[in-house]
């Protein structure tokens, strides 16, 4: 990853935006307010973008540069219609508590009418956008600032298997579990960022958010180091839990319903989950919520072998799939066709055209693995 790279955009940097999916989740959020809270820390300007954040995002007490902070920081523009009101000097003068604008009329007084305000371009040096697959498809990126984000270097921090990949810095891994994770470990890599206190706790919520905190038996090792370096930099353990409590927010919950009235077990001993680009669109979540499924889902069923969870990309409609068994059986599947660990989860490079041969494909592949 880009990590030493992103940290020198950054510290170069005197406006930055941070970018956001339209509905963020706790790790999404903790890992947005402790990049926030150290760049304020240190002489920062932060705006997020979009202004407008997701409501579903809990703790105001907590996530208070995610849900309060305003947008970036903008050019205020005076104009004269100078064919109403024509000049012929322009001047400015400096006061200890005012800045006067001076026209000096060429002909006749200048009209108050003649004068309006309006909003100028953003100041914004660089761009960390988390969580964010397509910052071209983003809504804020089409809708807010076009401009900007052709201009300012972008670090790209996301931990899809989708993500298109842009940006000069790419904090992208799929290895990793959490965008806290990721954000955590760029931020200690720089004296004076390193989180502590409440921001460590906030990072460590978010990592746990997405560890059921830690009471799955998959967590990573990577999980682990991050949650501990947290701790020692004195994050608390107890209110961490209480934040990521929060995770399990209604709209991915449902989701995951959606996917437990299509599960069905075979007779190898295989759990098999759908999920259909419908399901994510009437929900509004997206792939970034998927390991959180396939762990409730695992909670919840009966005991199975290995678990398959088939999901339909909601812009190119081909279906994909993401496993969990024991390593043996992922390793066996691995050597046959190509895919990427998620910790626990591999999660195939294959699109399939339909549900059914994507399922017939993976039943092959899971039953010399079994």
């Amino acid at each position: 990853m880009d990590t030493q790279k992103a940290l020198e955009i950054l510290e170069k940097s005197e406006h930055v935006a941070i970018l956001l999916p339209p509905d963020p989740g706790i790790d999404c959020a903790a890992a947005a307010e402790a990049l926030a809270r150290a760049l304020k820390e240190n002489g920062k300007n932060v705006g997020f973008v979009p202004v407008e954040r997701a409501q579903t995002i809990p703790l105001p007490e907590i996530f208070t540069h995610v849900l309060n902070s305003p947008g970036l920081i903008r050019e205020f523009v005076v104009s004269l219609d100078t064919s109403a009101s024509p000049v012929s000097q322009l001047r400015y003068e400096k006061h200890d508590d005012r800045i006067d604008v001076i026209f000096s009329p060429k002909s006749g007084p200048v009209r108050k009418e003649a004068l309006t305000f309006r909003d100028g371009n953003a100041q914004c040096d660089c761009i960390a956008a988390l969580g964010v697959p397509d910052i071209e498809t983003s809504e804020a990126a089409g809708d807010i600032y076009p401009r900007l984000f052709s201009d300012a270097p972008i670090i790209n921090i996301d931990i899809a298997p989708e993500n298109r990949r842009y940006g000069e810095a790419q904090l992208v891994s799929t290895d990793k579990t959490s965008l806290s994770e990721i954000v955590s470990e760029m931020l200690q890599q720089r004296n004076g960022w390193a989180p502590a206190g409440e921001s460590a706790t906030i990072l460590l919520a978010g990592i746990m958010a997405t560890a059921d905190s830690f009471a799955s038996p998959f967590v990573s090792a990577g999980a682990l180091h991050a949650a501990g370096a947290l701790i020692l930099s004195g994050a608390s353990y107890g209110r961490a839990r209480d934040i990521a409590r929060h995770a399990h927010t209604l709209p991915a919950v449902q989701l995951s319903s959606r996917a437990a009235v299509r599960s069905k077990k075979d007779d190898m001993g295989v759990l098999w989950s759908f999920l259909t680009a419908e399901d994510f669109e009437k929900t509004g979540r997206g792939s970034r919520d998927l390991h959180f499924v396939m762990r409730h889902l695992s909670s919840l069923m009966p005991p199975h072998k290995a678990h398959v969870l088939l999901w339909q990309d909601t812009g190119e409609k081909s279906v994909r799939a993401l496993l969990r068994a024991d390593a043996p059986a992922l390793e066996t599947v691995l050597a046959r066709e190509s895919g990427s660990f998620q910790s626990p989860h591999l999660a195939l490079d294959a699109r399939f055209s339909n549900f059914q041969d994507a399922e017939e494909r993976v039943a092959s592949l899971l039953k010399d693995a079994l």
